[in-house]
């Protein structure tokens, strides 16, 4: 079961909503009932907005015009303002108040007397006004200080101008060519546009984020794109991905789809994928159509088609025309188990009974009218039942209307078994004298003899029934031989392919050769391993008795100088084993255990 997320954006903080929602499938394009009303508050802000800054007031005839800085708050809702005629707050009727959404607006004024003692530095009769911030929540700012109107800088009400030319122009409301928005939570927005439920309307934010045309248009949030309020389309730019739909319905182009090669997927579960390498899979956990780089699978079911000149019916896969034993249907076999090839080989006839060959072996296909004592008549028998599917002898020629297929393979030319060639088969054997005959290979098979005669046998690999194999030289049961690359494995004995054998246990050889060393007799010491001959002659001996052509050199014994050799010269000192000898008269005064002194 896949898990869906949806986020629902601008919700209103204090505000309650209902929410109800419904299962869709896409391929049958069937909606279930709704689920069950959830009704749910969104929690409330208790952040104080920050204070406006900046604030100045400017005076006409008609309108006082208040401008500030915007607000950096992001969940500002709209600016509550108030207007005074007297700088202590203490106008008779009460200040003027109201709200507005920009950071630059208008107040109608109606009085438009100027004092008594009028002054032209002065201007028009000042004004005091102030302003603070509402959020979303509806919690209000800290009013600003109050601020006067700027008499030096009046306040064009109303007026025509064929072009103007400014360094900065504010305004609340204003039609241009071109508009550059101050500041990430600066607005521009159709007057239709809401952030309620019912989105509708546009809205461009001066971060880049914006929302067209409502719940069913585009929005973008700095991150992704996103088409449709359900997430039919969404492009996220920083990962270069672009998905349509959602759950098992989502289609996904990104960059990072097969390790990191890119690609297409469609759903879930990897059963639905294209990548740029062109590999691909369609279908779903057990039916399917892929192309890993190197071979096409088909999992499932083909109903009828052609490929690559094979023709696919609902009963039968030929080449051709699609007839049996037909010279123009080159390959042909069907769910009655008829095959041929051409018209020269050919399996499983059917005959329709009254015309059994006596002698031959049939395969029931149908009853049709036929009578069973009918069926008895052909088969030879005496009250047996035959269905379909019976197999029987022909003893007679038969008749009746049902049909059996022929339980022989014919073969039309000429037959080659090694280097013996036979003509036709006839009647189940090659003719010849070296041919095999009727019940002769079956009573050899059941017979656990299998007899091969031949030229030649060509194979791979000759293995015992139980041979199991994990790693190394050795089999864990059982025996292989590797006729390509000249591989045995057996469970004590092994050949690598570079020919190194390897044995588990004792090796007794009475003649043979071991890396240049013979086994036999040197002269007189049977079953010794030596080499050369004559004065190069060297051997041990099973007896212990042993002889180096080129004498032997020890390493040196604790208490005595180092080894020389028997080869060659007089005798000097020298260590020979456990031996030692040499001119002087003294024995040694230390020596190793065994030691045997001579001395001349």
């Amino acid at each position: 079961m896949a898990i869906i997320k949806k986020k629902i954006e601008n919700l209103k903080p204090g505000k309650e909503y209902v929410l109800t929602v419904r299962a869709k499938n896409s391929d049958l394009n069937v909606l279930s009932d709704y689920s069950d009303t959830i009704r749910f508050q969104v929690p409330n802000d208790a952040t104080t907005p920050s204070a406006l800054t900046n604030l100045q007031l400017f005076a006409g005839l008609e309108n006082v015009m208040f401008v500030f800085d915007y607000s950096q708050d992001l969940d500002i809702s709209r600016y509550e303002y108030e207007l005074y005629e007297n700088s202590n707050m203490s106008d008779e009727d009460g200040p003027l108040t109201g709200f507005a959404d920009a950071n630059v607006f208008t107040v109608r004024v109606s009085n438009l007397q100027l004092e008594e003692d009028y002054d032209p530095d002065e201007g028009l009769l000042p004004f005091w006004g102030r302003a603070r911030t509402i959020d979303t929540t509806g919690n209000a700012g800290p009013w600003t200080p109050l601020v006067r109107t700027d008499p030096h800088t009046p306040l064009i009400d109303n007026q025509y101008i064929g072009s103007l030319t400014v360094s900065k122009l504010t305004a609340g409301t204003i039609g241009a060519h071109t508009i550059n928005l101050n500041g990430a939570n600066s607005i521009i927005q159709s007057t239709t546009y809401s952030d309620t439920f019912g989105l509708q309307g546009w809205q461009i934010k001066g971060d880049g984020s914006f929302s067209l045309g409502g719940p069913d248009g585009i929005t973008y949030d700095n991150d992704s794109i996103t088409i449709g309020s359900d997430v039919q389309v969404q492009a996220n730019l920083a990962a270069d991905s672009i998905s349509v739909g959602s759950g098992g319905n989502l289609l996904n182009i990104n960059d990072s789809i097969n390790a990191g090669a890119g690609g297409m997927t469609l759903g879930s579960g990897g059963f639905n994928y294209w990548y740029t390498n062109g590999q691909f899979r369609t279908g779903n956990a057990t039916n399917f159509v892929s192309w890993n780089g190197n071979s096409l699978t088909f999992q499932g079911t083909i109903q009828a088609g052609t490929i690559g000149g094979v023709a696919i019916s609902s009963n039968a896969i030929y080449i051709g025309t699609g007839a049996f034993n037909n010279v123009n249907t080159g390959f042909y076999v069907d769910n009655t188990s008829q095959f041929s090839l051409g018209n020269k080989l050919t399996w499983g006839n059917l005959t329709i009974a009254g015309n059994f060959i006596v002698g031959k072996s049939y395969k029931i296909v149908s009853l049709t009218g036929t009578t069973q004592a009918q069926w008895n008549t052909a088969a030879g028998t005496t009250g047996s039942t035959y269905i379909v599917g019976s197999v029987f002898t022909a003893a007679a020629v038969g008749a009746g209307t049902g049909t059996a297929a022929l339980q022989q393979l014919t073969i039309a030319g000429d037959v080659v078994i090694g280097s013996t060639t036979g003509s036709t088969i006839a009647s189940g054997a090659a003719s010849g004298s070296t041919s095999l005959q009727p019940g002769q290979a079956a009573s050899d098979i059941n017979s656990n003899i299998t007899t091969i005669s031949g030229g030649k046998i060509r194979t791979g690999t000759i293995e015992s029934t139980g041979y199991t194999y994990s790693t190394g030289n050795f089999s864990t049961a059982g025996m292989q031989i590797n006729l390509d690359n000249g591989v045995i494995r057996s469970k004590n004995f092994g050949i690598d392919s570079s020919g190194n054998a390897f044995f588990n246990g004792q090796i007794t050889a009475s003649s043979g050769s071991i890396g240049g060393w013979s086994i036999g007799d040197p002269g007189g010491y049977n079953g010794s391993i030596y080499a050369g001959s004559g004065p190069t002659l060297s051997f041990i001996s099973p007896t212990g008795v042993a002889w180096f052509s080129g004498g032997v050199v020890t390493s040196s014994i604790n208490g005595f100088s180092a080894g020389v050799t028997t080869n060659g010269g007089a005798l000097n000192t020298m260590i020979l084993r456990n031996i030692r000898a040499g001119a002087s008269n003294a024995r040694p005064s230390t020596g190793a255990i065994g030691d045997i002194y001579l001395s001349y």
